[in-house]
């Protein structure tokens, strides 16, 4: 495996030591793999290891709006066509924590004025297993204002300890 910390707006190789987005490529014949974005960030140490070999410094956090949780990604915009299917809601985000190393999605939601949300978190729960399986931990009804439209749409609150 070749591994690349690439700039993600240019795909252009940063200075080792600098953050980017990590691409790799795979000499496998069964799967290879020629320069593969895999949406993660991170740095490559400036000198190899004594046997020659890159040394990845660490991964710090995704360089696109999609979340890995899982093994599944969730996109903003499976967020955007879920909230299509319920005129009640105003704002969806989903924040995902991992409290005792275990990932928690949990789908907040504020509701258009005079929206109901009887039922509406079994709703998503349901949708969001069939349309993406991705299990949905928790559905929170928020009041007005608490979700600034101008922020993510898939928060990674995550800490990785």
């Amino acid at each position: 495996v070749y591994l690349e910390i690439c700039d993600p707006q240019t795909g252009q190789p940063v200075e080792p030591g600098n953050t980017g987005e990590i691409v790799a490529t795979t000499f496998n014949r069964a799967y290879p793999l020629l320069r593969f974005g895999t949406g993660d960030l991170g740095a490559i140490a400036a000198e190899p290891t004594a046997d020659g070999h890159q040394h990845l410094l660490g991964l710090f956090g995704r360089s696109g709006e999609a979340i890995k949780v899982r093994g599944m990604f969730l996109h903003p915009n499976q967020l955007m066509a879920a909230k299509t299917q319920f005129p009640q809601i105003k704002h969806l985000q989903a924040v995902i924590t991992r409290p005792e190393n275990a990932d928690v999605v949990t789908l907040k939601v504020e509701l258009e004025p005079g929206g109901s949300g009887d039922g509406l978190g079994d709703q998503l729960k349901a949708l969001a297993q069939a349309a993406i399986r991705l299990r949905i931990d928790e559905v929170q009804i928020v009041p007005a204002g608490e979700i600034d439209p101008a922020q993510r749409a898939v928060r990674d609150e995550r800490k990785w300890e």
